[in-house]
C-alpha cells in the first residue's frame, strides 16, 4: 500500500511540475511486499521533501529514486535525489529560527517508536557529492522497525 500511495503522490507531482523529473521506485528481492507491513505514510514526508526541497528548483533532469531493502529487523527505505543538497549544520544544530516541520517531526517521532535499537538512528540525512566534491544531492535512509509493526 506504501509503494502504490507514493506512486501515485510522485505521479501527480510530476504533472504538476509538467514532467521536469523522473522517478522509479524499486524494492530488493528479499522484500515480500504483501508480507511487510509499515505504518500508512511513514515514508511520504520523505519523499515530499525531496520533491519540494530537492528537485523543485530544477529546470529539467530531476530524479527520484526510492529502494525498499529488507535487513535483519528492519526495513530500510532509500530515498535518493540530485537536487541542490541540503544545509547539514543547520540540521545539527537547530536554532530558534530554524523552521521545523511539525509533519517531519511527528514523523521522526513515530519512526523512534517502531525502532528495534536505541543506539540505530531511525532517519540518516546525507548530501551526496561527485569527484570535485560539489553536492550533486541527497540521501536520506530509513529504518522502520520490522517486529514492533507486525505486532
Amino acid at each position: 500500500e506504501e509503494i502504490k500511495l507514493l506512486d501515485n503522490y510522485l505521479h501527480l507531482e510530476k504533472l504538476r511540475f509538467k514532467n521536469r523529473f523522473s522517478y522509479d521506485i524499486k524494492t530488493s528481492e528479499k522484500v515480500d511486499v504483501y508480507e511487510i507491513a509499515i505504518p500508512p505514510l511513514l515514508v511520504q514526508p520523505y519523499v515530499e521533501n525531496a520533491v519540494l526541497h530537492g528537485i523543485s528548483g530544477r529546470e529539467i533532469g530531476g530524479e527520484i529514486a526510492i529502494y525498499f531493502e529488507k535487513k535483519a529487523s528492519y526495513l530500510e527505505v532509500h530515498i535518493v535525489d540530485n537536487g541542490k543538497g541540503i544545509n547539514l549544520e543547520k540540521e545539527a544544530e537547530p536554532s530558534p529560527k530554524t523552521h521545523k516541520s511539525f509533519g517531519m517531526s511527528i514523523t521522526q517521532n513515530r519512526l523512534e517508536l517502531l525502532s528495534t535499537s536505541k543506539e540505530e538512528k531511525s532517519v540518516i540525512t546525507k548530501n551526496i557529492y561527485d569527484d570535485e566534491g560539489q553536492i550533486v544531492g541527497t540521501k536520506v535512509i530509513i529504518r522502520i522497525g520490522l517486529k514492533k509493526t507486525l505486532d
